[in-house]
């Protein structure tokens, strides 16, 4: 099952990540807290779960950092953990907004993936957002466009189906196929580069993987 491989190829590349990120040394970190306040972006998004507005949205948004991790920002310790935990567990309500082909969300998502998820949140966001290629495949491809320097694992993006889909090669390959087919159909001139990447993906995993 390719997709349970890049699943946990996913996980273990974000715990590499997270261990580098915390064994550097103080004087190659930013100085803590400088661009990031842990509690003035909980607050945010908890507001942003009681009314998913565009503008809450937006305000969620500019509170995270515009490039780097949060670990690089602030001290790694118990209130960070549970703010984690916390926004792991609400993130229902930004997957609502997402398939609803809601920019505001969809940005948001992709910047809470790239600048403050850790394992099991950019496992859970990466499933959001892979699921987005079929729902609305331009505005997937515009706002990975938008974010592209920041992601890390393009594969683990787009060949992400989530649990559903464990257990089935039939069904991973025709998601792939169908996400493939969505994809083509964007012919933006500016899309198209980081378009026919995402479709070279998909066609790798869909030749690599197995029928049941």
């Amino acid at each position: 099952m390719f997709n349970l491989w890049t699943r946990y190829f996913h996980y273990f590349s974000s715990l590499l990540i997270f261990l580098a990120l915390i064994a550097l040394p103080a004087s190659c970190k930013p100085e803590l807290h400088e661009g990031f306040d842990l509690a003035k972006f909980y607050e945010a998004w908890k507001e942003y779960i009681s009314y998913p507005s565009s503008e809450n949205a937006i305000q969620v948004y500019t509170l995270l950092p515009d490039t780097g991790h949060v670990f690089n920002y602030i001290d790694i310790d118990e209130e960070l953990e549970d703010t984690l935990w916390d926004v792991f567990e609400s993130l229902g309500m930004l997957e609502r907004q997402v398939y609803s082909s809601g920019r505001e969300a969809v940005r948001l998502a992709f910047r809470l993936l790239t600048t403050w998820a850790d394992g099991a949140c950019a496992e859970e966001l990466s499933s959001i957002l892979g699921a987005l290629i079929r729902i609305n495949p331009k505005l997937f491809l515009e706002e990975l466009y938008n974010h592209y320097n920041l992601i890390l694992l393009l594969d683990a993006l787009v060949g992400n189906f989530g649990y559903e889909y464990y257990g089935s090669d039939k069904a991973e390959r025709l998601e792939t196929s169908l996400r493939i087919k969505a994809l083509k159909q964007v012919t933006e001139p500016k899309l198209v580069e980081v378009r026919d990447e995402c479709i070279g993906l998909l066609e790798s995993f869909y030749h690599n993987s197995k029928e049941d």
